[in-house]
């Protein structure tokens, strides 16, 4: 009886750090899924702020912001921005044809 006990306590002992261990390992990933996605976000915003700093240094060098600037900065932050346009103007000119 005392064997049969000593057992299932140590069968219930490995079940539950079973279960514990299952759990952190959810957790985990679920943070790191989080941790990825926020920094995805951050670079985006990271971008936007690149942008807007751009557009002003442009502003206050040439005492107005034309649209040449602003796309210059939009080309130059956004990389594979004029690229991305020449080819939706070449589908567009394609389709029209």
């Amino acid at each position: 009886m005392v064997k049969r006990y000593h057992h299932d306590h140590n069968q219930r002992v490995l079940t539950s750090r079973n279960i514990q261990a299952r759990r952190i390992l959810a957790i985990a990933m679920a943070l790191s899924i989080v941790v990825i996605y926020q920094t995805g976000l951050l670079t985006e915003a990271d971008a936007l702020t690149r942008y807007y700093n751009c557009t002003t240094r442009a502003a206050n060098k040439n005492g107005s912001l034309s649209l040449q600037n602003a796309d210059n900065c939009y080309d130059f932050i956004f990389k594979g921005a004029k690229a991305a346009e020449k080819e939706l103007q070449a589908k567009t000119t394609t389709n029209k044809q």
